[in-house]
């Protein structure tokens, strides 16, 4: 045993004694707010059991195929492809959080996007007046490249019209437009002609704008620069620490939902499902999810009690301990920087705190006080700003 083990696990022998068992402690921070690519629908009610009040679902005006449309991609994910699901969770009594999707990454944005000719990205309805589950997936690609205009109006009438008339969702809630990538001069030139168009459409309906996405292009949208320009009223943070502005956009408070994991998995009936995890800004109240006929708002106490458990590992190299001090792989502690992680109680000397590292409630190991934070670390020019500017509980 080398000596660092040694000293840790000397720690535990000397400090474990008197700990209160975190599974004994509330359930108030249970995660309460997922999204996902798959259907959750036979499995609303487990995770209503482990206190989930929100899932996050997704529009798109077209089904999404690869490149060469042979494979549809994540055909689960449409609220319109799967009405049972949505009628699962409303049934249930759970809020649901509109997301509009339709090829979201850097290139539907690009300049240079029409000099490849049509793609998928131009997808559009073959009905022009789309209302219907099988009309908005009977769709034709047009004999040019779309504009960003044209894509920004088929995407806002797309998102409307399934929250109006196929999903049923209430006037008044919000629908959070995907836009997950780094801003240069002719994206960010496009963003904003993009969501001048869609924000018209959707709060013409009568709904609430938000998008999902970077600290800077939240900030550009909701007018936090020069142009001071409002385009949305509510923010999604992305997970991912390392994208431009995220940081400093959630350390200022300038934020009313963060995405915290990925693609983490939960064994739920036997059954391994995917879901990333969400919490919500404890300042903010209404962000626009809802029900039946009506808004769904998350307690501020269970938003604060959840805020107040997360941390954000900021070092370089953290390492994960289990119960007799010996060092154990948990990657979902520890290989994405910047990752959040719910935390529990303290050892008494308070050096080492109980961690759950995939947000399934259970905690998996402990971890140095040290390695995590309050605030979320910066990430500057591809390397983790250190641990001394950041790292503070």
């Amino acid at each position: 045993m080398n000596t660092n083990v040694g000293i840790i696990a000397l720690l535990f022998a000397l400090t474990f004694s008197g700990i209160q068992s975190a599974q004994a402690q509330t359930q108030d921070a249970n995660i309460a707010i997922v999204d996902s690519s798959d259907s959750v629908g036979p499995y609303v009610s487990r995770l209503a059991g482990r206190g989930v009040t929100v899932i996050g679902r997704y529009y798109a005006r077209c089904p999404q195929w690869d490149a060469d449309r042979k494979n549809r991609i994540v055909p689960e994910k449409r609220m319109i492809d799967n009405l049972s699901e949505v009628d699962a969770i409303l049934k249930k009594r759970l809020g649901m959080l509109s997301v509009y999707q339709f090829y979201s990454q850097a290139d539907k944005f690009d300049d240079q996007r029409a000099n490849n000719g049509v793609t998928v990205f131009d997808d559009r309805p073959r009905n022009p007046n789309a209302r219907t589950v099988e009309e908005f997936n009977d769709c034709v690609s047009p004999d040019q490249p779309n504009t960003i205009e044209e894509d920004a109006r088929l995407d806002g009438y797309a998102a409307i019209t399934q929250a109006k008339e196929i999903v049923k969702q209430p006037i008044g809630t919000a629908i959070y437009f995907g836009v997950d990538f780094d801003l240069d001069a002719n994206r960010r030139k496009n963003v904003m002609a993009y969501f001048r168009i869609v924000s018209r459409i959707v709060t013409g309906a009568g709904y609430v704008m938000g998008v999902y996405g970077n600290g800077d292009i939240s900030n550009l949208l909701r007018g936090e620069n020069s142009t001071k320009e409002k385009l949305v009223e509510f923010v999604w943070l992305t997970a991912s620490s390392a994208h431009a502005g995220s940081a400093d956009t959630y350390n200022r408070k300038h934020w009313d939902v963060l995405q915290t994991k990925t693609d983490t998995k939960w064994s739920v009936e036997g059954k391994l499902i995917e879901l990333d995890t969400n919490i919500q800004n404890p300042t903010s109240s209404d962000v626009g999810f809802w029900k039946s006929g009506d808004h769904v708002v998350v307690p501020h106490d269970r938003n604060l009690a959840i805020s107040k458990s997360r941390r954000f590992v900021c070092e370089g190299s953290p390492v994960v301990f289990d119960d007799t001090g010996q060092s154990i792989t948990k990657a979902a502690c520890t290989t994405a920087f910047g990752i959040v992680v719910r935390t529990f109680e303290t050892d008494s000397k308070k050096k080492l705190i109980r961690v759950d590292c995939d947000e399934d409630g259970n905690p998996d190991g402990w971890m140095k006080v040290s390695d995590l934070s309050l605030k979320r670390p910066l990430w500057i020019d591809g390397q983790a700003k250190r641990k001394s500017a950041h790292c503070v509980r």
